[in-house]
């Protein structure tokens, strides 16, 4: 193995190019940030990259807002709380038998339910996305060992890292 071959496959190079990437993404991202309101209230305004992916989120916002068809909250829901701790109990008992990926997708999908989140399509996407998003992270990244499950779904994270060239 070259010089140059070993010193890329050390963790302090890959740690440090992960650095790399994210100063670079903000980078990207800062300068087309301007802010204004008053000392108390700030409105972020995104331009260019950062502005296409700011209107984005503020549509799907809007149209969440939208879809609450009246529906108010109160300021204090103590069933919502009771229900997010109950699913996070839930997650945390089956996520050593069922695998990390399916155990965080059901979790994701089970929490904004909870939170009274009514668009299913949404919530599947969300949720399958975000916990593709975990894998990816903690297993290409960061280099952690995730629970694999047991039975067939050991069998569908073998695969699912084999899809994403983890080994």
């Amino acid at each position: 193995m070259s010089a140059l071959a070993h010193r890329a496959s050390s963790r302090p190079y890959r740690l440090w190019l992960s650095v790399g990437w994210l100063a670079g993404a903000l980078l990207l991202v800062l300068p087309g940030v301007t802010s204004a309101g008053s000392k108390h209230c700030r409105d972020l305004t995104f331009n260019g990259a950062a502005g296409a992916a700011s209107g984005l989120l503020q549509s799907l916002m809007a149209r969440a807002a939208d879809d609450a068809d009246g529906v108010h909250i109160a300021d204090r829901s103590p069933g919502l709380l009771l229900g997010g701790i109950a699913v996070t109990i839930a997650y945390v008992l089956v996520v050593d038998v069922i695998g990390f990926f399916v155990a965080t997708a059901l979790y994701l999908a089970a929490f904004m339910r909870v939170g009274r989140y009514r668009r299913y399509g949404v919530i599947a996407l969300a949720s399958v996305t975000g916990s593709l998003a975990f894998v990816v992270v903690f297993m290409r990244i960061v280099y952690v060992s995730l629970p694999p499950g047991v039975g067939p779904f050991r069998d569908l994270s073998f695969g699912l890292l084999a899809l994403l060239g983890v080994k």
